[in-house]
């Protein structure tokens, strides 16, 4: 398990462009991650799976119990798409999923894998499951902090990819829990990279097609720099400049 650093500029220049186009802060970043799926496999047609959490009944709600469904986003983006249309695409793909997390997906799930990807009985499909939780607090008169990950040791999936914040900076960070011998920590790397520099490219220029994003985004991916938690200063033992 490693975490790695979305600086906070960049995370406001993402909530500028969602606000612009009026769509859910996660889709540039969910839509970073299928272009580079694409890419790596050579296809249009892209799966990942989107962990989401929900309290299906009342009940449910007030004795503070949590549904977690892994819901797949499944979508086929042409690289000469527009970058407006395919997070069009992602956005009405993931709202027609959401609408049906408050019922237990799994069963169903398998069912439909199984017929997708036309599998044998016992046999089974994975992907890259992944998770948007941003919280924004500019820190008022709370202490500095900043959490830190511990792995348990055990993962049930080859690749998790959490996005949310550790501390109160405005940074974002990707978590990346993996299975050793599964997934090479050395491509987790490089899509760290290659997820740094198309944000960037959306942020320059995103009146672009997905595959003007994804080539100028493979080209600068060497050029990003990948930051951990330990390369930044604990916010608990910082001075004010004051």
């Amino acid at each position: 398990m490693t975490d790695y650093r979305i600086d906070t500029a960049t995370v406001q220049a993402m909530q500028r462009f969602c606000e612009s186009r009026h769509m859910p802060m996660q889709i540039p970043y969910f839509m970073a991650l299928r272009t580079y799926l694409g890419m790596v496999s050579g296809t249009d047609d892209v799966m990942f799976m989107n962990a989401v959490a929900r309290r299906a009944t009342l009940n449910q709600k007030r004795a503070g119990g949590t549904m977690v469904n892994a819901v797949p986003l499944h979508t086929v983006i042409p690289t000469e798409t527009t970058l407006d249309d395919a997070c069009d695409i992602l956005f009405r793909e993931q709202m027609d999923a959401y609408r049906r997390a408050n019922v237990a997906t799994a069963e169903i799930l398998d069912d439909a894998l199984r017929a997708k990807f036309h599998l044998k009985p016992c046999r089974g499909y994975v992907s890259v499951s992944t998770t948007f939780q941003p919280y924004f607090a500019d820190g008022g008169d709370l202490p500095r902090f900043r959490f830190r990950r511990l792995p348990n040791g055990a993962n049930t999936m080859p690749l998790y990819v959490s996005i949310m914040p550790l501390d109160q900076s405005g940074d974002l960070w990707v978590n990346y829990e993996y299975i050793v011998g599964y997934v090479d920590p050395v491509n987790i790397r490089k899509f760290h990279r290659f997820l740094l520099a198309f944000l960037a490219e959306i942020d320059h220029d995103p009146d672009r097609t997905i595959g003007e994003l994804r080539d100028a985004a493979r080209a600068g991916a060497a050029g990003m720099r990948i930051e951990t938690p330990d390369d930044m200063p604990d916010p608990a033992t910082e001075t004010d400049a004051s």
